[in-house]
Protein backbone atom coordinates (compact mmCIF):
# COMPACT_ATOMS: atom_id res chain seq x y z
CA UNK A 1 0.00 0.00 0.00
CA UNK A 2 1.04 3.56 -0.56
CA UNK A 3 0.97 4.85 3.00
CA UNK A 4 3.90 6.99 4.11
CA UNK A 5 3.76 7.94 7.79
CA UNK A 6 3.51 11.72 8.13
CA UNK A 7 5.53 13.97 10.38
CA UNK A 8 8.96 12.43 9.79
CA UNK A 9 11.88 13.79 7.80
CA UNK A 10 13.73 10.50 7.34
CA UNK A 11 12.97 6.77 7.28
CA UNK A 12 15.36 3.85 7.78
CA UNK A 13 15.91 1.19 5.12
CA UNK A 14 13.95 -1.35 7.17
CA UNK A 15 10.97 1.03 7.46
CA UNK A 16 11.06 1.80 3.73
CA UNK A 17 11.46 -1.87 2.89
CA UNK A 18 8.32 -2.66 4.85
CA UNK A 19 6.38 0.25 3.30
CA UNK A 20 7.35 -0.67 -0.28
CA UNK A 21 7.05 -4.41 0.23
CA UNK A 22 10.50 -5.46 -0.99
CA UNK A 23 13.61 -6.63 0.85
CA UNK A 24 16.36 -4.14 1.75
CA UNK A 25 18.82 -5.64 -0.76
CA UNK A 26 16.34 -4.80 -3.55
CA UNK A 27 16.28 -1.16 -2.43
CA UNK A 28 20.09 -1.07 -2.39
CA UNK A 29 20.17 -2.52 -5.92
CA UNK A 30 17.66 0.05 -7.19
CA UNK A 31 19.91 2.77 -5.77
CA UNK A 32 22.68 1.56 -8.09
CA UNK A 33 20.35 1.67 -11.10
CA UNK A 34 18.55 4.99 -10.59
CA UNK A 35 20.62 8.09 -9.95
CA UNK A 36 17.66 9.97 -8.47
CA UNK A 37 17.71 7.50 -5.56
CA UNK A 38 20.51 8.70 -3.35
CA UNK A 39 19.40 8.57 0.28
CA UNK A 40 21.47 10.45 2.80
CA UNK A 41 23.66 8.39 5.05
CA UNK A 42 23.93 8.93 8.78
CA UNK A 43 27.13 8.93 10.82
CA UNK A 44 27.22 5.15 10.95
CA UNK A 45 26.49 4.81 7.23
CA UNK A 46 22.81 3.92 7.69
CA UNK A 47 20.57 5.06 4.84
CA UNK A 48 18.08 7.82 5.63
CA UNK A 49 15.31 8.04 3.02
CA UNK A 50 13.31 11.24 2.54
CA UNK A 51 9.61 11.26 1.65
CA UNK A 52 10.46 11.98 -2.02
CA UNK A 53 12.81 8.94 -2.08
CA UNK A 54 9.97 6.74 -0.83
CA UNK A 55 7.58 8.16 -3.47
CA UNK A 56 10.12 7.37 -6.21
CA UNK A 57 10.53 3.84 -4.84
CA UNK A 58 6.76 3.31 -4.98
CA UNK A 59 6.83 4.40 -8.65
CA UNK A 60 9.76 2.08 -9.46
CA UNK A 61 8.02 -0.84 -7.79
CA UNK A 62 4.81 -0.14 -9.71
CA UNK A 63 6.69 -0.09 -13.04
CA UNK A 64 8.65 -3.26 -12.33
CA UNK A 65 6.22 -5.40 -10.33
CA UNK A 66 2.72 -4.27 -11.33
CA UNK A 67 3.23 -2.99 -14.90
CA UNK A 68 5.75 -5.80 -15.54
CA UNK A 69 8.39 -3.52 -17.06
CA UNK A 70 11.88 -4.94 -17.49
CA UNK A 71 14.92 -3.32 -15.93
CA UNK A 72 17.62 -3.59 -18.57
CA UNK A 73 21.19 -2.48 -18.16
CA UNK A 74 22.11 -0.90 -21.47
CA UNK A 75 25.81 -0.19 -21.93
CA UNK A 76 26.44 3.22 -23.42
CA UNK A 77 26.13 3.23 -27.18
CA UNK A 78 24.62 -0.27 -27.43
CA UNK A 79 20.92 0.41 -27.56
CA UNK A 80 20.24 -2.61 -29.77
CA UNK A 81 19.64 -4.45 -26.49
CA UNK A 82 16.50 -2.36 -25.96
CA UNK A 83 15.14 -3.66 -29.26
CA UNK A 84 15.93 -7.25 -28.30
CA UNK A 85 14.17 -7.00 -24.93
CA UNK A 86 11.06 -5.41 -26.42
CA UNK A 87 10.98 -7.84 -29.35
CA UNK A 88 11.23 -10.74 -26.90
CA UNK A 89 7.93 -9.66 -25.35
CA UNK A 90 8.70 -7.20 -22.57
CA UNK A 91 5.71 -4.94 -21.94
CA UNK A 92 7.94 -1.98 -21.29
CA UNK A 93 11.51 -1.21 -20.38
CA UNK A 94 13.20 0.98 -17.80
CA UNK A 95 16.58 2.27 -18.94
CA UNK A 96 18.60 3.25 -15.87
CA UNK A 97 21.47 5.73 -15.74
CA UNK A 98 20.24 8.18 -18.36
CA UNK A 99 21.86 11.49 -17.46
CA UNK A 100 20.99 13.87 -20.28
CA UNK A 101 18.10 14.65 -22.56
CA UNK A 102 20.22 13.55 -25.53
CA UNK A 103 20.82 10.11 -23.94
CA UNK A 104 17.09 9.77 -23.32
CA UNK A 105 16.31 10.65 -26.96
CA UNK A 106 18.75 7.97 -28.19
CA UNK A 107 17.19 5.32 -25.93
CA UNK A 108 13.67 6.30 -27.01
CA UNK A 109 14.63 6.15 -30.68
CA UNK A 110 15.83 2.56 -30.14
CA UNK A 111 12.44 1.62 -28.69
CA UNK A 112 10.15 3.16 -31.31
CA UNK A 113 9.44 2.05 -34.86
CA UNK A 114 10.01 4.44 -37.80
CA UNK A 115 9.29 7.22 -38.53
CA UNK A 116 9.73 8.18 -34.85
CA UNK A 117 12.57 5.77 -34.06
CA UNK A 118 14.87 3.21 -35.64
CA UNK A 119 13.58 -0.09 -34.24
CA UNK A 120 12.80 -2.86 -36.73
CA UNK A 121 10.71 -6.00 -36.41
CA UNK A 122 13.16 -8.26 -38.24
CA UNK A 123 14.92 -9.58 -35.14
CA UNK A 124 11.86 -10.81 -33.27
CA UNK A 125 9.92 -12.47 -36.06
CA UNK A 126 11.10 -16.01 -35.34
CA UNK A 127 9.95 -15.87 -31.74
CA UNK A 128 6.41 -15.04 -32.82
CA UNK A 129 6.03 -18.13 -35.05
CA UNK A 130 5.96 -16.17 -38.28
CA UNK A 131 7.18 -18.23 -41.14
CA UNK A 132 8.69 -17.31 -44.48
CA UNK A 133 6.27 -16.97 -47.34
CA UNK A 134 6.86 -17.62 -51.02
CA UNK A 135 7.14 -14.52 -53.14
Amino acid sequence: MRSIPAGRLYYSISEVSEMIGVKPHVLRYWETQFKMLRPKKGRGGARMYRKRDVEILFEVKQLLYENRFTLARVPEGTHHYIKRVLDAGAWGIVVPMVDTVEQAKIAIAAAYYPPVGNRSVGGGMHSMNFGATAA
